[in-house]
């Protein structure tokens, strides 16, 4: 198209020229300026027209390829969960850390645009591990994601507002690692889309009495109530 509306308008501008006229009439007895003046004009119009229909194409083309950019294609998210107690010796040194296979280990409740929240389910996506601190505070990192058949695959990330509730598993924290069963945990948690980071979520540490969860074979479970605006350009 670009190079068709280029020719019409060479074409165009050489009936315009004096000098291409003057060879035209002189080879052509029967042209006239009038009938150049036309012919000039119905290629100007060509010109215009393959050049609008050319411009209207590209600018298609961008509109569906922002369009599908902006599709959400994963969503991850990686946690530093941090934890402390009155330990019975030293902050501990391995996790110990329980997989829970299949099961989501993490859940988050997203508002949308259109006063919507939907709950998303997290799934283990890369083995966590272990830090134990200087201060006292042992780290556990982890990271989670949406499963390809989830609600959010796909939606438009615009439509996207903010996080407003997130449940976690405190991995790592272990009851007979502690005096009296009493921890502070918090978390600090990195929001990505299609790889491009969109929240950060940062929790100030909460009591929990781990004699009073049903810990069973899993970690016990956090969770953490706010307003944490998603950004996702």
């Amino acid at each position: 198209m670009f190079w068709a509306g280029l020719a019409i308008a060479f074409l165009s501008g050489l009936a315009g020229i004096g000098l291409s006229r003057d060879s035209i009439k002189n080879r052509f007895r029967w042209v006239r300026n009038l009938h150049l003046d036309w012919v000039a004009l119905v290629l100007l119009c060509c010109g215009l027209l393959v050049s609008t229909i050319d411009h209207i194409n590209a600018a298609k083309q961008i509109a569906e390829l922002e369009e599908v950019s902006n599709r959400v294609q994963s969503f991850v998210i990686d946690f530093d969960i941090q934890f402390t107690s009155n330990w019975k010796d030293a902050p501990p040194k391995s996790p110990r850390i329980i997989v829970l296979g299949d099961s989501p280990v993490s859940k988050i409740d997203i508002a949308l645009k259109e006063g919507e929240i939907r709950t998303l389910d997290l799934y283990i996506d890369r083995d966590p591990s272990f830090g134990p601190s200087s201060d006292g505070w042992v780290h556990t990192y982890f990271r989670v994601k949406a499963e390809p058949g989830s609600w959010i695959v796909g939606i438009d990330a615009r439509e996207l507002v903010e996080i407003r509730k997130l449940l976690f598993l405190a991995y790592g924290v272990r009851l007979q690692d502690s005096h009296d069963g009493i921890f502070d945990i918090g978390a600090k948690s990195r929001v990505f889309i299609n790889g491009i980071e969109t929240a950060l979520l940062e929790f100030n540490p909460q009591k929990a009495l781990l004699t009073q969860l049903p810990l069973g074979d899993k970690s016990p479970e956090m969770s953490f109530i706010g307003h944490w605006v998603i950004h996702p350009n």
